[in-house]
């Protein structure tokens, strides 16, 4: 079989221990030869079909070979050639994969914006999951732990795909030992299981029970079942789904062209995965109010209303020319709030005298001061009855 370019690229990355692991995490055995410059599998499953793997990377007909048992895999696992050669590249990692399908994504291309708010939802979401495995509650304040940090640096970000805009995220099983290996191969469900493999299977086992509940019309019992699993502490059976999950999904799904999210996992062939996990998950765009319904329901009561004066930055203008000829209107800040401890998006009308300020505090990248009611929304706050606005000196 002729191989296209991005097959030829893979092919010259996969080293011969990467090839070796692979054929024995999916069942392949080795036999015993007395060449010293090919290993030798066979498999019980596939009569008369045999892989030879070149020990050395430098051997002239080393692409040749590994494109050769590339293919003899793909046809015996029936799945696409580039899937099998880019498991073999990574054959201790599992692989997210977040497609948005769309009319604007059909060629493959997304708004520049919307591609960095699509990356920074994803590692939101990677991040409140890692949170979630290790302190499984129902909403964070703050999104810092130590072991999600550093699942977040271990993470890699692969090619996208065609015919719609997607992101793989690579999660490599940094904490898979021998020994750690074989009890996920006798206990693939519990805690022995690597870090890495925990998250992933929080992402998928979690976005499953969300999409689920929703297509049951069932949100108000997904939650009880939540909090029920985080008193009884039964992590296992059931992840302790967390409100800035549900937010990054939210978040991910906040893009100009509206369509459908998908999310899917490759597990790493080297360990074992629960077999209920399923192949894939749709998230469609009328899920978007039941999803905000569970984050307000995990979250504790916030003031809908809050009397603030606070320094602000100014984000962006949006004001028109009114009828006095002067520009007035919405702008965009960034404000601090007290409850959730983190800066927030607010948008605030100003009159035309006002509008001049938040102006020339943009254009100079100073601060301004505002005095006011800050009502909270999901994704943007507004800021009404303003008492006063100022420039902060």
């Amino acid at each position: 079989m002729k191989s296209d370019n991005e097959q030829s690229a893979l092919v010259q990355m996969i080293r011969p221990i990467f090839a070796r692991d692979y054929a024995l995490a999916t069942g392949w055995k080795r036999v015993a030869t007395k060449s010293q410059d090919y290993a030798l599998f066979e498999n019980p499953n596939a009569d008369m079909l045999q892989l030879l793997i070149p020990q050395d990377h430098q051997a002239s007909d080393y692409a040749e070979r590994i494109l050769e048992t590339a293919e003899k895999l793909s046809q015996f696992e029936r799945r696409d050639l580039t899937v099998v050669l880019r498991d073999m590249l990574r054959p201790n990692s599992d692989c997210l994969h977040f497609k948005r399908v769309s009319e604007g994504t059909k060629t493959g291309v997304i708004s520049l914006l919307n591609g960095v708010g699509f990356l920074a939802s994803i590692r939101r979401l990677l991040e409140s999951a890692a949170c979630g495995v290790v302190d499984p509650q129902q909403y964070f304040k703050r999104l810092q732990r130590t072991e999600a940090k550093q699942f977040l640096e271990s993470c890699l970000l692969e090619q996208t795909g065609f015919g719609s805009y997607e992101m793989n995220v690579s999660c490599p099983l940094r904490s898979l030992t021998s020994d750690s290996a074989a009890q996920a191969h006798l206990f693939p469900d519990t805690k022995t299981a690597p870090f890495e493999r925990r998250v992933t299977h929080y992402i998928v086992s979690a976005s499953k029970q969300i999409s689920d509940s929703i297509e049951a019309d069932a949100i108000n019992e997904l939650v009880d079942k939540i909090g029920e699993a985080r008193e009884q502490l039964d992590y296992q059976s059931f992840p302790v789904i967390n409100a800035n999950f549900c937010d990054a999904i939210l978040d991910i799904q906040a893009v100009d062209d509206a369509g459908d999210l998908f999310l899917s996992a490759t597990w790493a062939p080297k360990l074992p995965h629960r077999q209920d996990m399923p192949s894939e998950i749709r998230f469609r765009p009328e899920y978007v109010e039941k999803i905000e319904q569970i984050s307000r329901q995990l979250k504790p009561p916030q003031k809908e209303q809050e009397a603030i004066n606070v320094i602000a930055s100014v984000e962006a203008l949006r004001g028109d020319i009114s009828t006095s000829g002067q520009r007035e209107g919405f702008v965009d800040l960034l404000v601090f709030d007290k409850e959730s401890e983190e800066l927030v998006p607010a948008s605030i009308y100003l009159s035309a005298a006002d509008y001049v300020l938040a102006d020339k505090a943009h254009m100079q990248g100073g601060y301004v001061k505002v005095r006011g009611t800050l009502v909270r929304g999901r994704r943007k706050h507004t800021i009404d009855a303003v008492q006063s606005f100022e420039i902060q000196d």
